[in-house]
């Protein structure tokens, strides 16, 4: 018998309102300027904030679009990739003097567009909450028994998801609850049915917190 293993380190960025566009108010359609402190070249890339980590695992956030006036009629069309680096894109209707989340979990960012001229001036960057998700942890499917753990410090709100698809098989995953929902200490489960693939949730994190996924899988010979 053998043991697969498989850790990840996160490391977030603090949420900001403008981290990913400065404030802007475009006079008609076209490309918002992607030139927060969280962009570099025209582009976001998330990945680790701590680049030292060894074993580093990708944080893909959900964004808020922020508008002064009322901008609800315009759409922003959002392309990047996913939280495993696949290629997406995502129209949101914009705010009403506030702001509007995506839907989707971005790992990347290539452009945001708008198809008018704003109403007013926009921001756009992470999340206030600070939710983000890990890339898929992908396990041998024939192989059911499967440990999780996560190890934080600071203030931390995470769930742990799973899923039955196969993410390198190009299954799309239906992620489900994975034993862990709003933990906020140190915490483990295990299954014994399975299993596609696991990744890590992240509710909400105060400044400087860290947290560690890890993932053993018995491996059995005959």
């Amino acid at each position: 018998m053998g043991i697969r293993s498989k850790t990840l380190n996160f490391a977030p960025t603090t949420p900001s309102a403008n981290g990913i566009c400065l404030s802007q108010t475009p006079a008609g359609a076209g490309n918002l300027v992607l030139n927060g402190a969280l962009a570099s070249g025209g582009a976001v890339s998330f990945g680790n904030a701590s680049q030292k980590i060894a074993t580093q695992g990708f944080h893909s956030y959900l964004i808020d679009i922020t508008s002064a006036a009322n901008d609800s009629a315009r759409t922003f069309t959002i392309t990047g990739t996913d939280p495993d680096g696949k290629a997406q894109t995502e129209a949101r209707a914009g705010p009403n003097i506030g702001t509007v989340t995506s839907v989707k979990y971005w790992r990347s960012i290539s452009s945001i567009a708008i198809d008018a001229a704003s109403a007013g001036a926009l921001t756009l960057g992470i999340n206030a909450a600070g939710q983000f998700v890990s890339q898929s942890v992908s396990l041998d499917i024939y192989t059911k028994d499967t440990s999780v753990a996560v190890d934080i410090s600071g203030t931390i709100n995470y769930d742990v998801q799973k899923c039955f698809e196969r993410p390198t098989a190009g299954e799309t995953p239906n992620w489900v609850a994975g034993g862990l929902s709003a933990q906020t200490a140190d915490a483990s489960t295990a299954y014994t049915a399975p299993t596609g693939a696991v990744r890590l949730k992240v509710n909400s994190y105060s400044a400087a917190a860290t947290a560690k996924l890890q993932v053993l899988q018995s491996m059995y010979s005959v």
